[in-house]
């Protein structure tokens, strides 16, 4: 298997497939707020198309500045002016996610200023800080984990505990299934941002006992929350190992300081079943995998080419620390080959293979395929509930050819 691990940074390419699930929409996630986009004109093209496709367009407005506004100060004055009129010009929103682009870094601004004052002029609102800059995507606080950050921000102390759980990381909730099963069955309820439908709900999460991170971006949003919340939390990572999915189970049930006697035999033999019908619906055609479908795509395809899918294809930006043991099985057991999509030269590499299947539509793009599984950023994954519904995906991919582009635009992969 081709590939370099960690490759130096250059000049990237992002694909018409590109996207997702990015600031503006994940910031959306937090239920009765309203955000306020601070940045030049040209940075909120994106943002703007994504509200408009994803049906939030209400919910999002934008303040933007120019040279004059950096070069006359003021800053944090024109912030505090324009969430004022935002206020006068909107249904009063439960909070305002104000969210600052890549300039505010080079103007060094104090965010307590603007944030300080407009909640003293506006008490019976929350509101909170987002960042959008894609020069810091290799450092501390990148983008992604920022949100994650951000998204909990509004959360205030309790005053006691539930027994109720948090998972964190998960956009969308994981499927319904083991995760739910192990966690109800010592008497706690599952709480995702992303099923709260009222702020009030989302306010709900501050009484849990517990932050279950999946995705490493949420790491610091977890650390914040135990900070200010009095949350402990545990890292448990989606994983395509039926192994380490049962080994996060009982490291979950320690933690909670709880014996586990969690069956995970029924859950073993139901993936086992799934991963055999998936093999029969494939049958022998080529398969490629990407890391828009999943964080894990060296782990996806291991899994696969161990139950005798004939992987060949993994597209992925880069292969991190966790992925490394997966990427050393492909290389040593399997003939696929790691192909870099973001790479600027990228283009270059792309062919007609639409006999391929596709999870995830970076490679499905790069490959014109028209067999491509509706899996976007570990969608309804978790333990092999989420597992099974990927396959569910991939035999739905299967049973026929679908129009890329269409199915592109009905998702609505926008930044």
């Amino acid at each position: 298997m081709s590939g370099n691990g960690r490759p130096e940074p250059c000049l990237a390419y992002s694909s018409p497939a590109h996207g997702g699930w990015g600031i503006v929409r994940v910031g959306m996630l937090v239920p009765e707020i309203h955000q306020l986009f601070v940045c030049p004109s040209a940075c909120g093209r994106h943002g703007a198309i994504g509200a408009i496709v994803h049906g939030y367009k209400d919910r999002l407005s934008y303040l933007f500045i120019d040279e004059s506004d950096i070069v006359s100060g003021g800053y944090e004055q024109l912030i505090i002016d324009g969430a004022d009129e935002l206020l006068r010009s909107i249904k009063r929103p439960r909070g305002i996610l104000i969210v600052v682009s890549c300039l505010d870094d080079l103007l060094g601004t104090d965010h307590e200023v603007f944030l300080g004052e407009l909640r003293r002029r506006h008490p019976d609102v929350r509101f909170g800080l987002g960042h959008m800059n894609p020069i810091s995507d290799g450092g501390r606080l990148p983008p992604a984990a920022g949100i994650q950050k951000s998204i909990y921000s509004f959360l205030e102390p309790s005053a006691g505990r539930l027994r109720q759980v948090n998972i964190l990381g998960q956009n969308a909730p994981p499927a319904r299934g083991d995760l739910h099963e192990f966690l109800e069955g010592m008497g706690y309820g599952v709480r995702v941002i992303g099923e709260c439908k009222t702020f009030d709900e989302y306010l709900g999460l501050s009484f849990s006992v517990l932050d279950v991170v999946t995705r490493p971006a949420a790491r610091i949003a977890a650390g914040d929350m135990e900070d200010r919340l009095g949350i402990g939390w545990i890292y448990a990572p989606i994983s395509f190992d039926a192994a380490e999915i049962e080994s996060n189970y009982r490291a979950i049930a320690e933690r909670l300081g709880e014996p586990f006697r969690f069956d995970c035999g029924p859950w073993k033999k139901s993936l086992a079943e799934a991963l055999e019908r998936t093999r029969e619906a494939v049958g022998g055609r080529e398969i490629a995998v990407d890391d828009s479908a999943t964080l894990r795509p060296f782990s996806l395809a291991k899994l696969l080419s161990e139950n005798g899918f004939r992987v060949v294809k993994v597209c992925a930006g880069e292969c991190p620390k966790f992925e490394e043991g997966a990427l050393s099985w492909l290389r040593e057991k399997t003939d696929a080959e790691w192909v870099e999509h973001d790479r600027h030269d990228a283009p270059l590499l792309r062919e007609a293979r639409p006999e391929m299947l596709a999870v995830g539509f970076e490679c499905a793009y790069l490959y014109g395929v028209s067999l491509v599984a509706d899996q976007v950023a570990d969608e309804g994954q978790y333990g092999f509930a989420g597992i099974t519904l990927m396959l569910e995906r991939m035999r739905r991919a299967a049973a026929g050819p679908v129009d890329l582009q269409a199915v592109i635009r009905s998702y609505g992969l926008v930044v």
